[in-house]
């Protein structure tokens, strides 16, 4: 956007307001940041001599929204007979997660599928982590339709 075409950007310019349409380097990259841009990503002055210099070309980028709330409360699922590394895994994770704030239960899928309130909760599945018994490839009609639940 070319700013300084705009009606009345260049009003008070002369006599030297506070608030005049002229910025540095520095005070663009702040404003943008304050508006929710990157900063300035990239400066083209017109000339290298600063008393030459007259324009430049400011590139900025608009920054991602704000990620989505994730729910405070996790679940980590697990295989029904979880071997002993999965065990330590899987509490080691559960300690992690508590140690940012949230609250952390340790279920079977089985157990998923009794709670009325899963779609509230975040869910990590260990299912897949134990190479003696992965779930997928032989899933039960049941357990397919709680997995689809659970990341649907």
């Amino acid at each position: 956007m070319i700013v300084g075409s705009l009606e009345g950007w260049w009003v008070g310019e002369a006599d030297g307001r506070k608030w005049g349409p002229v910025l540095t380097e520095s005070d663009w990259n702040d404003a943008l940041i304050r508006a929710g841009f990157s900063g300035v990503n990239v400066c083209l002055p017109d000339w290298t001599d600063p008393r030459d210099h007259f324009l430049s070309v400011l590139v900025s980028s608009a920054t991602p929204p704000e990620a989505e709330h994730v729910p405070s409360e996790v679940v980590i699922i697990e295989p029904e007979t979880p071997t002993e590394e999965l065990k330590r895994f899987s509490g080691k994770l559960r300690e992690s997660i508590c140690g940012h704030g949230a609250e952390v239960s340790v279920a079977t899928l089985k157990e998923v599928a009794l709670l009325d309130d899963i779609k509230s909760k975040s869910c990590l599945t260990l299912l897949e982590c134990d190479p003696e018994q992965p779930l997928l490839s032989d899933v039960s009609p049941e357990d397919w339709n709680t997995l689809k639940t659970v990341i649907l």
